[in-house]
């Protein structure tokens, strides 16, 4: 249920920034999120760290790639970032809800995380791509921009698991 509810929540993020539609952005991580805190109301303060933190985290090291000139996003709303649309930080915001639940099997080995990170945040954006919210400039060579993408998430993923970990820890 995790999983879904996050894909619910990446799919209203992705579709709303190529719609020019925000509203979508916002509510569907709002929905998605308060019904993680709802599920997980006993430990509703620590998840809602775990989430914040990923946001901000994972805001501020993935918001190099637009800075490099290796994507462009569909959406010209303001951010806290440069050329780094709030949209993105929703995401983030959602990601935080999975990896105290089912990405919780990446705090076993953080070489996990860095392979994990490494292919599946260029794979993230390919898709993201691909429904039109965001372009992989023709700066660099695709290969290239993927390979800087990827080593970007493959330093994020495993920073945002170890928080998560932190926080979760905390619990027991």
């Amino acid at each position: 249920m995790n999983v879904v509810f996050f894909y619910i929540c990446w799919f209203g993020c992705i579709l709303g920034a190529a719609s020019q539609h925000m509203q979508l952005a916002l509510m569907t991580t709002i929905m998605c999120v308060g019904v993680h805190l709802l599920l997980h109301r006993r430990q509703w303060m620590t998840e809602l760290k775990i989430c914040v933190m990923t946001m901000l985290v994972g805001s501020c090291l993935d918001a190099i790639v637009p800075l490099l000139g290796i994507v462009h996003f569909a959406s010209a709303e303001p951010s806290w970032f440069p050329s780094y649309p709030m949209w993105m930080s929703f995401l983030w915001l959602g990601f935080g809800t999975t990896l105290a639940v089912s990405m919780a099997w990446l705090q076993r080995s953080i070489l996990l995380s860095i392979v994990f990170g490494f292919f599946g945040g260029p794979l993230s954006f390919i898709a993201a791509e691909k429904l039109g919210a965001l372009v992989v400039t023709d700066t660099y060579s695709m290969q290239t921009s993927l390979l800087v993408i990827g080593c970007v998430w493959g330093v994020v993923l495993p920073l945002v698991v170890q928080i998560a970990a932190r926080f979760s820890a905390a619990l027991k």
